[in-house]
């Protein structure tokens, strides 16, 4: 900052531009300063703290030498001038002031001298400077210490621990606005006894605008200070914290005697903008750490929601380049993000239809309405039903790249067409139970008729063979019909609880007639204290006759053996089950059958249906049950489980 000069040339030789650069320098000097030729002495210029000090009635045309306002100096002083000589100041041969001559070098070569002069009386108040501004410095470096790491309320602490030891006071004690701005609480102190209540009125704020500063015996013109003498204090310093018309706190300075340095004015505003720097930085501090645990949690969710959500989340950047790829697209397309990333979206987004406009409007902020049923292809080849969205990112009005959601609807398109198929079947499970049961009188009619018909022919009849193949033709139609109204009519069934060791018993004892018709021999194993399971015994027994019937078929012409098993187990998940195992040693089930087994219409008999087995898995099924099988050359074994009851046999 350039000052307001009267620096004055006291030479025509000051003419010479050369002198120009030094007026500034001497105004900056606070004491009375004269500029000098070594080597003849004269005087080029003074300051203004000289011209007030001496009154010199300056003249361009007059002429000073240094020996005009000192004299007595030694001659071999302005040769080796590092310490400073104890002179009087004069003009004119008129006794001014006793004080202190420094001289130092200025310019090149030694062509000028400084001589700065510092009168007695000044010295005291330039000590007492000088230790204020030492102990400043020393508080300054503590703060810039203190601001190089994390502040915080023991901060504060510490704060006015060294601002009270700076000062040399007992107490030091902040105050800060409540966050209703009711009134002033106490939110750090320093000192042992307590002097000072712990909340002040908040219109002390407005009291103390400025520093204020008392001893005793000044009269207490202020409640806060009558606080110090009931506590027997002499001497109170009060510091407001903030701008002028942003208040936000007050330090109070407490001793019994008047600090033995005592700080000026601006001193002091100095120590109340040190400590408003700290707090202010704490609470931007507070309001950073806050601001960025909201951040962290934001993006915990944000992290949480990218990594779990179904649909497929692609970044993308305005160069359409990809910024990243969560799992769900990942799968959906078939690409790693690290494949991804850095590449073009056009290289990974392959649908039958042009995207590409749709792309472009994102990134230039435009967003669209979901494009619905857009058949995009996977890495694989495979093409997929997908709803997509384009959404721009926009930060701080400008767009910065665009975000692509990708909808799989292939789940979504199996459910539904496996609706359509549940759909169909119930329409068609519901025709073929009327068709059933009207179709069913009818070939009970045919049946009585050819019976009839039976009675009246002889029995050498040759007609009578036909009579009787029709017959067989009207009982297989007839269990054909009683067939599909069970298989439509399996989840009525009502359940009971059941010991399905006995229940197979019987079924084996029923079935042993036919069984004594072929070679095949039986083996029966039951579990002692079997678990009860819950199911209809009629339906189950049809399960167990059908595959029975069915083991017996495949060996009837070359025998074998028949082995059955009932036993507890307990299933994948840990639960208990009852398992009916039915083993035989015939052939085996060819390969090119093992995947059409439990399906639909399918038979090796020669007069068979198909719709055995699909009943059996169904009834099965109904009882929450399994059905599966092994098999290879030369045998396989049928297993079926059911869920158990928690009551065992007795």
């Amino acid at each position: 900052m350039k000052l307001p000069s009267q620096t004055k040339p006291i030479t025509s030789l000051f003419k010479s531009n050369d002198w120009n650069k030094y007026k500034d320098l001497l105004e900056l000097i606070p004491q009375p300063c004269f500029l000098i030729d070594p080597i003849t002495l004269q005087v080029y210029l003074v300051n203004t703290a000289a011209i007030q000090l001496l009154a010199i009635p300056f003249s361009n045309t007059e002429q000073y030498t240094l020996e005009d306002f000192f004299q007595g100096i030694p001659p071999d002083w302005l040769k080796n001038y590092q310490e400073g000589i104890p002179i009087i100041l004069s003009f004119q041969n008129q006794s001014v002031i006793e004080g202190e001559l420094k001289c130092c070098q200025v310019g090149e070569r030694n062509k000028v001298l400084l001589l700065t002069f510092i009168p007695n009386h000044n010295q005291q108040e330039l000590v007492r400077q000088s230790d204020g501004l030492s102990r400043l410095w020393t508080l300054l470096k503590w703060i810039i210490h203190l601001l190089q790491t994390s502040p915080n309320v023991e901060t504060i602490q510490k704060s006015l621990e060294l601002i009270a030891q700076l000062i040399g006071c007992e107490q030091a004690w902040l105050y800060t606005a409540m966050p209703d701005d009711t009134a002033l609480i106490n939110s750090a102190r320093f000192g042992e006894k307590p002097s000072l209540p712990e909340l002040l009125p908040v219109d002390y704020l407005i009291q103390y605008q400025s520093v204020t500063i008392w001893s005793n015996p000044e009269p207490p013109d202020r409640e806060l200070i009558q606080y110090a003498i009931q506590n027997n204090q002499n001497w109170m310093g009060v510091l407001p914290l903030g701008d002028i018309d942003a208040r936000i706190g007050l330090v109070v300075l407490v001793a019994q005697q008047p600090p033995k340095f005592p700080f000026t004015v601006e001193q002091w505003q100095l120590i109340a903008q040190f400590i408003t720097v700290i707090l202010q930085y704490i609470q931007q501090i507070r309001n950073l750490k806050k601001d960025l645990a909201i951040q962290e949690r934001e993006n915990l969710i944000y992290r949480h929601i990218h990594q779990n959500v179904k649909d497929g989340i692609i970044i993308i950047a305005q160069n359409h380049q990809i910024l990243k790829l969560n799992p769900a697209a990942e799968a959906i397309l078939g690409y790693t993000a690290k494949e991804a990333v850095q590449q073009p979206i056009e290289s990974f987004l392959i649908s039958e239809e042009n995207l590409s406009p749709f792309i472009k409007n994102a990134i230039n902020g435009v967003s669209h309405d979901q494009l619905h049923s857009i058949r995009l292809f996977r890495r694989s080849g495979q093409s997929f039903l997908a709803d997509i969205n384009f959404f721009p990112i926009i930060f701080d009005q400008k767009v910065s790249g665009a975000v692509i959601i990708i909808e799989d609807r292939t789940e979504q398109e199996k459910l539904i067409k496996q609706s359509m198929r549940m759909e169909q079947s119930a329409i068609l499970g519901e025709f073929t139970t009327i068709f059933a049961h009207d179709v069913r009188n009818p070939i009970n009619n045919m049946s009585s008729n050819l019976q009839w018909m039976s009675r009246k022919m002889a029995q050498d009849d040759p007609n009578q063979i036909i009579i009787q193949r029709l017959q067989q033709n009207c009982i297989r139609l007839n269990d054909l019909m009683e067939t599909i109204l069970s298989y439509n009519r399996i989840n009525e069934i009502e359940k009971e609880k059941i010991d399905l060791g006995i229940l197979v018993k019987k079924v084996i004892d029923r079935q042993q007639f036919k069984i004594n018709q072929t070679n095949v021999q039986t083996y029966f194993e039951t579990q002692p204290d079997l678990p009860y399971i819950k199911g209809n015994q009629r339906a189950l027994e049809r399960v167990f006759e059908n595959l029975i019937d069915n083991s017996m078929q495949v060996m009837w012409d070359k025998g074998g053996n028949l082995a059955v098993k009932v036993h507890s187990i307990l299933s994948k998940e840990n639960k208990p089950m009852v398992e009916v195992s039915i083993a035989d040693n015939g052939p085996g089930i060819a390969d090119e059958y093992k995947d059409k087994i439990l399906k639909v219409s399918f038979t090796t008999k020669q007069n068979g249906t198909g719709i055995g087995l699909l009943i059996s898995q169904r009834i099965i099924q109904a009882h929450s049950g399994v059905i599966e099988y092994d098999s290879v050359l030369g045998g396989t074994v049928f297993y079926v489980r059911i869920p158990a009851c928690e009551t065992v046999n007795p």
